[in-house]
């Protein structure tokens, strides 16, 4: 089924496969871009969410994080439908992350250090949303330590060459309302094959910098 993806690259894809790509995503985007692309899952980071500044945080200092003990902050409580919460470090460098895709804490903190260890630091990925096109935000993921990464974003930041712009979706909001089955734009983004017709999954995993689609 991977080789009907959008412009499929059999060496390009063999890459990720070699060097086990591990994906730091502010939501679930990473774990559906593992399943789409039928990739082992080498990110703790997937069936989690965290908001923009602790993501920052994480992925800036990530062998920092990765060596800290996941703490429950609160349990799941399926009657008043809320989710677990866990947190990483203290005092100022304490992040919290939700964990929406777990029935309790202790299975997403198992998941978490199962999934910690397979992290290949030599080929990491960083993906974020910027659904509000917030310019102060582009410009501080730009800043990230890290070579390969992608903000995408609904306005066109010509000046961060990590910002992925996407048209598409403007598009979709002022024709298509009424038909699209996704209404914000960090679920568009999720949406893969929504967003691999603006983007060379492939190319942009492995850094390349001709991976854009829309011109």
């Amino acid at each position: 089924k991977v080789f009907n993806t959008p412009y499929f690259d059999f060496i390009l894809y063999t890459n990720l496969l070699e060097s086990p790509l591990t994906i730091f995503s502010d939501d679930c985007w990473g774990g559906l871009v593992y399943h789409y692309l039928y990739l082992p899952i080498n990110s703790p980071t997937v069936n989690l969410w965290f908001n923009k500044s602790d993501f920052l945080k994480f992925v800036s200092d990530y062998r920092f994080y990765l060596n800290c003990e996941l703490k429950c902050e609160r349990e799941t409580d399926i009657f008043r439908c809320q989710i677990a919460l866990g947190s990483l470090g203290e005092g100022d460098k304490k992040i919290t992350m939700m964990l929406n895709h777990h029935a309790c804490f202790a299975d997403a903190a198992a998941d978490w250090n199962k999934r910690k260890d397979r992290v290949n630091k030599n080929n990491i990925f960083v993906k974020m949303s910027n659904e509000t096109g917030d310019p102060d935000l582009a410009r501080r993921f730009e800043q990230i330590p890290l070579e390969k990464k992608a903000i995408f974003t609904p306005t066109s930041f010509p000046q961060c060459s990590s910002a992925i712009f996407m048209p598409r979706y403007i598009q979709r909001c002022l024709n298509d309302a009424m038909k699209s089955g996704v209404s914000t734009f960090a679920a568009y983004v999720r949406s893969i094959n929504e967003i691999s017709k603006s983007v060379d999954l492939l190319k942009l995993l492995n850094g390349m910098p001709d991976f854009r689609r829309d011109s």
